[in-house]
């Protein structure tokens, strides 16, 4: 089998990528590349096959075309992306918090409530208590 193998094919910008690939010529000399620009050299085995770090020097997040150059040309392709640092705990206490701001929001209207809407009856089934204590 030719050709070229990331370790990783998606990675944060900055993130180590080791290259593996075969069909070098035996002991030829292998310049890795990321997007045109060097990022790395290894020799190919007796067999031709080769494996080496690659240090991705385009840091701009998206599809980079990596080569291996050693007679023939080898590539692949390696996405540089943004990685989101939210954990299940980060949106937890989201939640949360959000679930605790609406409660005191509602506790806050109820005490900035008028007193005589508190006192009035809540339906038509209830009657005011104006008179506790007192029988009739």
């Amino acid at each position: 089998m030719q050709g070229l193998e990331l370790s990783d094919p998606a990675v944060p910008p900055g993130a180590p990528v080791t290259a593996s690939g075969s069909g070098c010529p035996p002991g030829a000399g292998v310049a890795l590349s990321v997007g045109g620009v060097r990022a790395g050299e290894t020799q190919a085995d007796a067999a031709g096959a080769f494996e080496a770090p690659v240090s991705p020097v385009v840091a701009d997040v998206g599809r980079h075309q990596v080569s291996a150059e050693c007679g023939p040309v080898l590539t692949a392709p390696l996405d540089i992306v943004l990685v989101s640092q939210a954990t299940g705990s980060t949106a937890t206490s989201v939640v949360i918090v959000f679930f605790l701001l609406i409660g005191l929001l509602i506790f806050r209207r109820r005490l900035l409530a008028p007193q005589s809407y508190r006192d009035e009856p809540q339906s038509d089934l209830e009657e005011p208590q104006s008179g506790l204590g007192e029988r009739s």
